[in-house]
């Protein structure tokens, strides 16, 4: 008769042993798939300024004006709105996977309020999109954030930015 542990190592021992190895060799592979899932995907860093204009479409004296109003915006109201245009988006993702990945690491708002919001252009894409802190959705309620907002939105950043950056070329 053989004992319990003696049965264990047959049952578990030599047998498993490759079992083993491979699920040891797995494992960290896993990780390592894990963490590239969004190996493609930049994160760009905080903007330094309200208006930011990385793909070069508005005139610094409208990027200067811009910014002023929306750092008069936060003076008035404590909450804070930043304007990033970009070339292009730096991700496979979809466009609101992607920017509330970046909002989320930019911290716009007050700490604790969470009352920013950040618009966000991709010129190349022609997309845009608003990420709004969870501070600013009783102030900026979902239907207002969309459909009609994004209309309006386009046409006056095509008319205040890219008609003019279009007249200059």
């Amino acid at each position: 008769m053989t004992t319990g542990r003696r049965r264990d190592v047959e049952r578990f021992g030599r047998k498993s042993l490759p079992l083993k190895a491979f699920a040891l060799f797995l494992w960290p592979l896993s990780a390592f798939a894990v963490s590239n899932l969004h190996a493609a995907e930049v994160i760009p860093p905080k903007p330094e300024k309200y208006f930011n204009d990385y793909a070069h479409v508005a005139s610094s004296a409208t990027v200067t004006e811009l910014n002023q109003r929306l750092e008069q915006f936060e003076r008035d109201t404590s909450s804070q709105i930043v304007v990033a245009v970009y070339p292009k988006m730096q991700s496979d993702s979809s466009i609101e996977d992607y920017t509330v990945r970046v909002a989320q690491s930019w911290g716009i708002g007050q700490k604790g309020k969470d009352n920013g919001a950040v618009l966000f252009v991709f010129v190349q894409d022609r997309k845009m999109y608003i990420q709004v802190g969870y501070g600013l959705e009783g102030p900026c309620p979902t239907p207002w954030r969309s459909g009609s907002l994004r209309t309006r939105l386009s046409r006056t950043f095509a008319t205040v930015i890219l008609m003019p950056a279009c007249t200059r070329a």
